[in-house]
C-alpha cells in the first residue's frame, strides 16, 4: 500500500458471516481483512468502511446484530464509516468527496464482500 492510498472496507457486517452465508472462507477471509487493516493502521493510511443498510426483514436492516460491522474488523475513532442503502457504494453515498478529500492518488485498495447470487 503506497503513501496515497487508502483501504475500503465494503460489507463486512456480522450477517456476512453467519453460519450458512454465503461468504466463502469467512474465517480467513476475517483474518486477511483484519491483516490488511493492521497494515494500512502502520503505514497510517486511511481506512473508509462501507455499512449497507438493507431494508425492513434484511439480515443487514439497520439496528439489527447483522447490521454490525464485524467485531473482528471494528471501526476505530478515525475511521470513516458510509451508509449505504443501494449495491453501489458510490451511489447516493458520500465515498467519492471522501476519497476527493484525501491525497489518495493510487488504486484503492478494497475489500468487497457479496452473497453469491
Amino acid at each position: 500500500m503506497g503513501t496515497h492510498a487508502a483501504l475500503l472496507i465494503i460489507d463486512a457486517q456480522v450477517n456476512m458471516f453467519v453460519e450458512d452465508s454465503s461468504v466463502f472462507e469467512g474465517e480467513k477471509l476475517l483474518h486477511t481483512i483484519s491483516h490488511l487493516i493492521a497494515q494500512a493502521r502502520a503505514a497510517r493510511l486511511p481506512i473508509i468502511y462501507v455499512q449497507n443498510n438493507g431494508g425492513e426483514g434484511d439480515p443487514d436492516m439497520p439496528g439489527t446484530p447483522g447490521w454490525q460491522i464485524h467485531p473482528a474488523v471494528t471501526p476505530e475513532k478515525d475511521d470513516i464509516v458510509i451508509q449505504k442503502h443501494t449495491p453501489d457504494s458510490f451511489h447516493e453515498t458520500n465515498l467519492q468527496s471522501e476519497l476527493e478529500t484525501r491525497p489518495i492518488h493510487a488504486p484503492v485498495s478494497y475489500t468487497h464482500l457479496r452473497a453469491h447470487e
